[in-house]
C-alpha cells in the first residue's frame, strides 16, 4: 500500500461510520486529487472499503464515495 493509500485507509478507518466523496478525502490527505481519486478506486475493490451510497456525509453532494466495509466498522 502506498503511503497515500495508507493515509486514506487511516482517515476511513478514524471515521468508519461516514463516507466520503474524493474531493473531501483530498482535503485530509497529501497528494494530488488525482493521486486519491487512483487510490480510493482500487481501494474498494478491497474487502475492507466499499463504494457506499451516493451521498457525501460532508459535503452532502451526489457522487462516489468511499466508506469502511461493515465488517471493519466493528473492529
Amino acid at each position: 500500500m502506498s503511503g497515500l493509500a495508507s493515509e486514506i485507509a487511516t482517515f476511513l478507518r478514524t471515521n468508519k461510520t461516514w463516507q466520503y466523496c474524493d474531493d473531501c478525502i483530498f482535503d485530509e490527505v497529501d497528494g494530488s486529487l488525482d493521486e486519491v481519486r487512483e487510490e480510493t478506486e482500487i481501494m474498494r475493490a478491497q474487502p475492507e472499503f466499499l463504494a457506499g451510497g451516493d451521498i457525501c456525509t460532508r459535503c452532502q453532494k451526489r457522487k462516489p464515495v468511499t466508506t469502511m466495509a461493515l465488517a471493519s466498522r466493528s473492529a
